[in-house]
């Protein structure tokens, strides 16, 4: 995923699927933005659980994946998570995929104005 819909996603979870989370969003350049989440994003680098590609075209992009490291850690952690928030983090993922980040980011902008 792209840092700008990774960002929104997380926005969206939180929001319409009720995760609790601690990140606190505000509106921004492209749309809502967590800096606490970004600072956690860093993070997850540094601890190698997710890998950042850096693109550079007319825009700078970043864009993440899981590392092995951070498949199997998922792996272990979807035992422990209930259905129910299983469930909701797969809505997440369908979402991500049946929309653009235009869309994604004008949904975050309107659950922000709320």
């Amino acid at each position: 995923q792209h840092k700008k819909m990774l960002q929104k996603l997380i926005l969206i979870a939180k929001a319409i699927f009720g995760y609790e989370m601690s990140f606190n969003f505000i509106p921004y350049l492209y749309g809502p933005y967590s800096f606490e989440l970004s600072r956690f994003i860093k993070k997850l680098v540094t601890d190698g659980l997710i890998s950042e590609k850096l693109t550079k075209s007319q825009i700078t992009e970043y864009s993440y994946s899981l590392t092995s490291l951070g498949e199997v850690i998922l792996k272990e952690a979807e035992k422990s998570i209930d259905k129910e928030s299983l469930d909701k983090l797969h809505q997440v993922i369908k979402l991500s995929s049946n929309k653009t980040t235009s869309e994604i980011v004008s949904i975050a902008k309107n659950i922000i104005k709320q």
